[in-house]
């Protein structure tokens, strides 16, 4: 009797039978391409979270500089200062010079070039200074 009602309640209409095959299998292609998705959106922020640059101070420090934020902040406005001076004494004119003083004066919003520049060369001199390496310098 059970196996009766079983057996009339299965639908038998193959083209039932497709497409309720067809629902699983959107249904699965769907869950696929949400995975995928938030895959691609969670790499994506995994990549901007390890491209965020540190703080100004961590940045020093990791550069091996010894330097306060201050000091850095005073020796980018000495620095543009005296970039401006040699512009207007080499005859750039006054707007132009102010405009090179202003660009040197705010080059620490770049972060400091220099000390990135010193911590490649001392990677590049000294491989023992790169973790993993096992190199004497």
């Amino acid at each position: 009797d059970r196996r009766l009602k079983t057996v009339k309640a299965a639908p038998t209409d193959r083209t039932a039978i497709k497409a309720s095959q067809d629902r699983v299998v959107d249904a699965n292609k769907r869950r696929k391409n949400v995975q995928d998705a938030l895959k691609e959106l969670d790499d994506k922020q995994k990549a901007r979270l390890s491209n965020k640059r540190p703080p100004l101070p961590v940045f020093l420090k990791q550069a091996g500089l010894s330097i306060t934020v201050q000091q850095f902040y005073l020796g980018s406005a000495a620095f543009g200062i005296v970039v401006g001076l040699v512009a207007f004494i080499l005859g750039a004119g006054l707007l132009p010079s102010l405009g090179v003083l202003f660009a040197g004066a705010l080059e620490h919003m770049y972060r400091p070039a220099l000390a990135g520049f010193f911590n490649r060369r001392d990677h590049r001199t000294d491989s023992s200074a790169v973790p993993g390496t096992g190199e004497a310098g």
